[in-house]
């Protein structure tokens, strides 16, 4: 089995429309890298528009993996796959002689590349699914406050309305007495290769214009009509639609319940706390290098490590 142990990838990592796609390009460009995308909503066909998909130039531009690959019906894909299916094509990559650098701004996705997952915990696959029976009658909000009581590290390192995860720290508490804070603390220092983590910075208002103007843009790109499309298809109810930032807050519009300007205002505002959460958790990863999101500037100070 090809060893990726002592290989250093470039991981770019960044907020929402911090510019980290571009950047990736021309270091691919350049240096003759392919990419990973780690934007898990990329991840899904049809939905192109509001997840800031790269376009089929920039496709064409540098070799992409992991982007329009599922369906947005697809419910089972998830970091633990990606952690495996990720790792496994950077050793086929390091086979055949070529280089591979990550780009993206899902925290967990790259946590699950670089680290893996701990998946034995001695848990039957009984109790877990006699547990998570238990926990989905129970009001979501009910399950953070506890989550909070006993496990507070971690919970206040999620979003409150993430489901997965909340019953996620309770199932592994209650069914293993381990802590989600600690044990991802505990695997932190396992490592697969060696990560060159290369983190875009820019100023608040700068980041927050930028996601605004973008979504201006996704507007005018017509972003509401691939909702449309999608929902016909699929279903109003989708819940890759439902659980999506820039899709979710149009579903009450499309239902009459809010107007287009409510829907709009509330797109970007939830954009704006998700870059803010996603700087939260990029600011927790060790020997992170934050620079200015340049391509000049990066390629001079870590272009010899290319």
């Amino acid at each position: 089995m090809e060893s990726i142990k002592d290989l250093d990838i470039p991981i770019i990592v960044g907020p929402t429309a911090s510019g980290k796609t571009e950047i990736a390009i021309r270091f691919a460009e350049k240096y003759g890298y392919e990419i990973i995308s780690a934007d898990s909503r990329q991840f899904f066909k049809e939905m192109n528009i509001g997840t800031a998909k790269q376009s089929n130039y920039e496709l064409s531009r540098a070799k992409h993996h992991f982007v329009n690959f599922l369906s947005p019906l697809d419910e089972s894909y998830n970091s633990y796959t990606f952690g495996i299916e990720g790792r496994e094509l950077i050793k086929n990559l390091k086979k055949n002689g070529k280089k591979v650098l990550v780009v993206g701004g899902s925290g967990l996705y790259i946590q699950s590349l670089v680290h893996g997952f701990f998946d034995d915990l001695g848990i039957s696959d009984e109790e877990k699914l006699y547990f998570r029976k238990e926990v989905e009658k129970r009001d979501i909000r009910d399950c953070f406050e506890d989550l909070l009581r006993v496990d507070e590290e971690y919970a206040l390192s999620i979003p409150k309305n993430n489901v997965q995860r909340i019953h996620r720290g309770l199932e592994v508490y209650y069914l293993s007495g381990r802590k989600m804070s600690e044990l991802h603390k505990e695997h932190k220092k396992q490592k697969y290769f060696n990560p060159i983590y290369i983190g875009l910075s820019l100023e608040r208002e700068e980041l927050y214009n930028r996601i605004n103007e973008r979504f201006d843009t996704m507007l005018k790109a017509g972003l509401i009509d691939e909702i449309r499309f999608l929902s016909d298809k699929y279903g109003i109810d989708l819940k890759r639609l439902n659980t999506t930032i820039g899709y979710r807050e149009f579903i009450p519009f499309l239902k009459g319940k809010i107007d287009l300007e409510e829907a709009i205002h509330n797109a970007k505002r939830d954009s704006r706390h998700f870059a803010k959460r996603q700087i939260t958790w990029f600011k927790r990863i060790e020997n992170m290098n934050w620079v200015k999101n340049s391509f000049e500037t990066i390629d001079k100070l870590f272009g010899y490590k290319f």
